[in-house]
């Protein structure tokens, strides 16, 4: 049993909160954590514990990220196609299932190039 400071590892982990851990993430899960640690199952959890707090981080910049870009494509379709693009039958979007995506001749092509040049 090990004690560290505050923060993402300061959990106390008894052979019993490890056995209940493990089991409830299963072996499969903390399989790469495991290699990474050499087999020592505590430290594999706390490389897991470290990993969802570094995902975390991740969530409100990706967050932003996701409205700043489906905003950017509202704008670019709206201006294009009208205010009701997701409506517009001339956006193709209805048809996708029938085109090959890799043709030069498919809709999105050009409006993914129109929002990628606005927003760089």
């Amino acid at each position: 049993m090990v004690y560290r400071g505050a923060g993402v590892n300061s959990f106390l982990y008894t052979e019993e909160a490890i056995e209940e851990i493990e089991t409830s993430l299963s072996r499969e899960r903390l399989g790469t954590y495991l290699d990474a640690a050499g087999d020592d199952r505590e430290r594999a959890i706390r490389f897991h514990a470290w990993n969802t707090a570094v995902s975390a981080a991740f969530y409100g910049p990706l967050q932003g990220l996701e409205v700043a870009l489906r905003n950017a494509m509202h704008r670019q379709l709206a201006e294009r196609y009208g205010p009701a693009w997701y409506d517009n039958p001339d956006t193709g979007l209805d048809t996708w299932i029938d085109i090959d995506v890799d043709s030069p001749t498919w809709p999105c092509n050009s409006m993914v190039a129109t929002v990628c040049s606005v927003i760089g």
